[in-house]
């Protein structure tokens, strides 16, 4: 799965906001960004294990994530 420069942008948008994660719609607005967009980023993050699903509260994978960003 190819991982696009958006799907950073997302995840750190998602680990800054605290508590659960916001609706499509709203991380969509909030990043200039359509929903459909701002869901294809956190699917393709959850398929390369970046980021844990809602049954893992949508937590990072550190590691994952650290090697995205470098």
């Amino acid at each position: 799965m190819a991982l696009k420069p958006q799907d950073a942008y997302v995840v750190l948008k998602i680990l800054a906001s605290e508590g659960d994660r916001a609706p499509y719609s709203q991380l969509a607005a909030e990043l200039v960004m359509s929903s459909s967009e701002a869901h294809a980023c956190v699917r393709r993050v959850e398929g390369s294990r970046i980021l844990h699903g809602p049954q893992r509260k949508n937590r990072p994978n550190f590691a994952e994530l650290e090697e995205l960003l470098v």
